[in-house]
């Protein structure tokens, strides 16, 4: 159960809900034809040579739409895709529990889980050493790692799975995570996930992006139907969202094919543009709306500039505001949190939530307003908008004032968070949800915007190059109780540990690189100097360095070098093996430049926790693919006992011995059976590895595999023909070892095959 919770995020099932009450109904007729396309029957289909279709397609062109109805369709004819799982994750650039690639994996295990619950036994192991540590976002390898194996399993079966806004990911988080799904349905690999199909809807930006998906099939136009249609898919959306309008305002039939005509003529042929248009149509009365349909403005960005328009005088202050706070948020606010953000910021008569909502209301379709009261903007085309450099927002007279500069407004943020902290919500002490939820809920009541400013002015100030900070302000000042209580607020909820764990003596410059803001660094440097912080230790023994390193912000890491931060060994590693370990390419990358011993088992590091890249780069540079510890492990060995294939097959490439074994006499076809990476097993057994060899305590493979319980290895096993009565030295058979261990499991299989 603490698993669980832990892992939790969000429910993929209630964003998906959400999404869809937000959004106009679907409209099927405008999304069938994608069930007929080429690549979607194929991965729909039986067939097994297509496992990933990527759809793209324009800002507003009906992504989105298509996935819902995809999703509808498969849960709706179950035929389709016969006892198969299916799996989605619906990304949200503006929620920052939802942008990144960690968010997905913990969504799509989540949902994995609530259909295949004995499915968790390939993540407590994790859990067991790393509690809550193993959902942080630097876990994406033991993530996509539990993954994985979780789709191997036998029991699993066939997984479908869609994840939608795809370029929504954070860059940084976004490019390994490409990489990860290009490999995973990789025939050239050593067992690609042959039963997963994935279907990925994003936009075509970044361009990385095609870097790593052009080699698979794509639908590039979802506005292209098949020529065979009479009518296109925009077509078709038209005419079910004029028709819905002229039932729903009681309009003519005059009126209505008036409308019509405009509608097909009209727009820059988006989804959007339609949506749009009929939002500014429902404003105006029978007599008005065929004037207001013949003078709709040509695209989105020209609509924007309409509703921004209308917003009345007296309110586009406050209206700039509100639209600063909801488009750079981390996350969606709250009605009551938007309320004490405007407040504090200066707009008093928004203490009033009646207020603040009616501002929101007065920015027209841009946001919008949830039943929970959660405020967001209606697409991330909004966001584009504001945030552009040029464009229509340029071209209208008054409108420029609208314009969000993101470095500018994220400094702002960061700083009215900071001031929102020093004004008594901390005055009584730290709090956390996670420790205490109710003495956090009353917190949230006094001060509504309590929790968005702990969690996230570190990242509006991470975001920001122009945040000029007042060291000797009450949140920074030496010994400050706020920023106390505010480090004993933050780090609970975020680290998902409890505050009494949280390192103490934590000077400005450790919270800098704990935080990864080498801008906060610099200013510290200017105003306090860093004499007396620079190699100081908090109270788990860790130095700015270390911080550094630990979050693989390369920039404070060469800022905290080029000072003079010492190297030290830290719990008996040096920073090359710890950044390896992280699997932080730059800060690998700049230690072995400055002469690190390339030998001094990084290579271990790295592979014992699927660190490809880094381990490419340590072999580019030399590293002794045969080098052991103490107790005899290669880097093989590592590879073998954590099933990462990828870094396996680069090790043997380079050289490494299959038959090499360490000083309690195993070899990696051992460490692979005893943890049931059967591929692996079934790799090693093909490159020749004696399936009887035996460790130094007489042990077989299938002793491993069986004292662990490993049924899906023994099986293997057993086919290629392992002794099933081989005794270890105490005299103990595969079989007195998984009785002994009580995997029945096992059991039945060894006596299945014969053994006495």
């Amino acid at each position: 159960e603490e698993c669980k919770k832990a892992l939790f995020l969000t429910d993929p099932r209630d964003d998906r809900g959400a999404i869809a009450t937000a959004k106009s109904p679907l409209v099927p007729e405008a999304c069938s034809w994608i069930l007929d396309h080429a690549n979607a029957k194929v991965l729909f289909g039986k067939k097994t040579d297509t496992q990933l279709l990527w759809i793209t397609g324009a800002s507003g062109m009906g992504k989105t739409m298509m996935s819902l109805f995809i999703l509808r369709e498969l849960e709706s004819n179950p035929m389709r895709l016969q006892d198969t799982t299916v799996l989605y994750y619906f990304v949200e650039s503006q929620d920052a529990k939802r942008n990144t690639s960690v968010s997905i994996l913990r969504g799509l295990i989540f949902l994995l889980l609530q259909s295949r619950p004995h499915l968790m036994s390939h993540i407590l192991s994790d859990f067991e050493y790393q509690r809550e540590a193993l959902f942080s976002e630097d876990s994406l390898e033991a993530l996509w790692r539990i993954f994985q194996s979780m789709l191997k399993d036998s029991s699993t079966g066939k997984v479908f799975c869609l994840i939608d806004g795809l370029d929504e990911c954070r860059e940084q988080s976004l490019r390994p995570f490409l990489r990860k799904i290009a490999e995973c349905v990789n025939p050239t690999l050593l067992n690609p996930a042959g039963s997963l199909k994935i279907v990925l809807v994003s936009r075509e930006t970044p361009d990385f992006l095609s870097e790593h998906l052009s080699r698979f099939p794509r639908h590039a136009d979802l506005n292209a139907d098949r020529k065979t249609k009479p009518l296109q898919p925009l077509a078709i959306y038209i005419e079910t969202k004029v028709a819905a309008l002229v039932q729903e305002r009681c309009f003519d039939e005059p009126l209505a094919s008036c409308l019509s005509e405009v509608f097909h003529r009209s727009g820059d042929g988006s989804f959007l543009w339609v949506d749009l248009a009929i939002a500014h149509l429902e404003s105006h009365t029978s007599e008005q709306a065929a004037d207001v349909a013949r003078r709709l403005r040509p695209t989105v960005e020209h609509m924007y500039c309409t509703f921004l328009q209308k917003i009345p005088g007296n309110m586009i202050e406050r209206a700039v505001a509100v639209l600063q706070w909801v488009v750079m948020a981390c996350r969606p606010l709250e009605v009551s949190e938007l309320s004490a953000a405007l407040t504090h910021t200066g707009f008093e008569d928004c203490r009033s939530e009646a207020e603040t909502s009616r501002i929101v209301m007065a920015c027209g379709p841009l946001l919008s307003t949830s039943q929970e009261r959660v405020v967001q903007i209606i697409h991330v085309s909004v966001k584009d908008f504001l945030t552009a450099t040029s464009g229509p927002l340029w071209s209208y007279a008054g409108l420029f004032q609208f314009h969000i500069s993101v470095d500018k407004v994220n400094g702002h943020l960061a700083a009215h968070c900071l001031s929102y902290l020093e004004q008594g919500c901390l005055k009584k002490g730290p709090v956390s949800k996670l420790e205490d939820e109710e003495k956090f809920k009353q917190r949230l009541l006094k001060f509504p915007l309590f929790a968005y400013a702990v969690e996230f002015w570190p990242e509006h100030f991470r975001s920001t190059a122009s945040c000029p900070i007042n060291l000797f302000s009450p949140f920074f000042k030496k010994g400050s109780s706020i920023r106390k209580n505010w480090w004993l607020s933050y780090y609970p909820d975020t680290t998902r540990r409890a505050a009494w764990t949280a390192p103490r003596d934590f000077n400005l410059l450790h919270m800098a690189a704990f935080l990864n803001i080498s801008s906060l660094a610099q200013q510290i440097e200017q105003q306090l100097g860093l004499e007396t912080r620079l190699n100081a230790r908090d109270s788990h023994g860790r130095t700015p360095l270390e911080h550094a390193t630990v979050v693989g912000c390369i920039d404070m890491f060469v800022f905290l070098k080029d000072r003079g931060a010492r190297q030290p060994l830290i719990c008996g590693e040096n920073l090359l093996i710890l950044a390896c370990r992280k699997g932080h390419v730059q800060i690998t990358k700049y230690l072995l430049d400055n002469g690190n011993d390339v030998n001094y088992t990084p290579l271990h590091s790295a592979c014992l926790f699927g660190h490809f890249s880094v381990a490419e780069l340590l072999l580019s540079q030399g590293a002794n693919v045969h080098s052991a510890t103490a107790q005899g492990w290669t880097a093989l060995h590592t590879a073998a006992w954590t099933g990462h294939e990828d870094c396996a097959r680069l090790l043997i490439m380079h050289g490494a011995k299959i038959l090499d074994v360490t000083n309690d006499g195993w070899n990696p076809l051992h460490c692979a059976a005893s943890q049931g990476e059967t591929p692996l097993v079934s790799w090693f057994l093909e490159l020749g590895v004696p399936i009887d060899s035996t460790t130094a305590m007489k042990k077989t493979s299938l002793h491993r595999a069986a004292q662990k319980g490993k049924v899906a290895t023994m099986s293997v096993l057993i086919a290629a023909g392992a002794a099933l009565d081989v005794q270890s030295c105490l005299g103990e058979t595969p079989l007195h070892l998984a009785a002994r261990k009580a995997k029945p499991e096992a059991v039945e299989m060894l006596l299945a095959a014969g053994s006495n």
